[in-house]
């Protein structure tokens, strides 16, 4: 009887220790799983933060590549394409640029949209962006000293219909062009450089003025303003902006 009671008592001793090393376990295999889950996590946000820099250095050095290649690209003088006219009479885009504006401050509707075809071109590899290329120069307001105000403003963008379209803009204030690229904040790659324009202010007197030119794309937004699916209307924006699509008028 005696006997039984101490295998009884040895029995709950040992199933004691049974359950107390499987609740030990448990513990332990929670805490590893806890690890390996914040470990995963950390790796997983980690390669993709990874690949988040690496996509924009990618961007950033294609657009300055961009740019480059923009300031010395060579575009027909009537407007046509150069691989495609007969005789086509070549220039530089920069070149046509300063021309124009060192006749009369304006650049005109065929060098505009000689630059449209550049910049085509230029963003064949990166179909899925629109872009916008905004050139500025010096201007003299009335309170004294000197603000760059814009020339030029290119945008390729969508339209009321979402088709992607050509537009030449004519923003009144640097503001609006502010406000235009905010839109886009969350994707916009934008870089800069310098442009330097010389003007006759008499006919033996050539003034050289500064300017700066901007290059910035972005993801193609909806046309559509449902502000439940977070859509952004870019036909709005580009309105405000002051932007007139093809065909353009001289």
């Amino acid at each position: 009887m005696h006997s039984q009671k101490n295998k009884k008592k040895k029995r709950n001793i040992l199933n004691q220790k049974g359950q107390a090393a499987a609740t030990d376990a448990l513990i332990f295999l929670s805490i590893v799983a806890i690890v390996f889950v914040l470990i995963l996590g950390y790796s997983m946000n980690y390669g993709l933060s990874i690949m988040d820099s690496t996509k924009k250095l990618y961007n950033t050095n294609y657009h300055y590549a961009a740019l480059k290649a923009f300031m010395s690209a060579s575009y027909g003088r009537d407007g046509n394409d150069p691989m495609t006219a007969s005789e086509p009479i070549t220039d530089s885009v920069a070149t046509m640029i300063k021309e124009d504006y060192g006749a009369n401050e304006k650049v005109s509707v065929q060098t505009q949209m000689a630059m449209f075809g550049i910049l085509e071109e230029l963003f064949l590899p990166l179909p899925q962006r629109s872009y916008l290329l905004l050139i500025t120069h010096e201007a003299n307001p009335t309170s004294g000293g000197t603000v760059l105000t814009p020339l030029i403003v290119l945008v390729r963008g969508v339209d009321e219909d979402g088709i992607n379209k050509d537009f030449i803009c004519n923003p009144t204030e640097n503001s609006q062009i502010e406000a235009f690229l905010a839109s886009h904040s969350l994707d916009l790659q934008i870089v800069e450089g310098q442009f330097i324009f010389y003007r006759n202010v008499l006919k033996s007197d050539i003034t050289k003025e500064g300017g700066q030119i901007f290059l910035a794309s972005w993801v193609s937004l909806y046309n559509e303003g449902n502000e439940e699916k977070g859509k952004i209307s870019e036909a709005d924006l580009l309105t405000n902006l002051g932007c007139s699509p093809q065909p353009f008028s001289p």
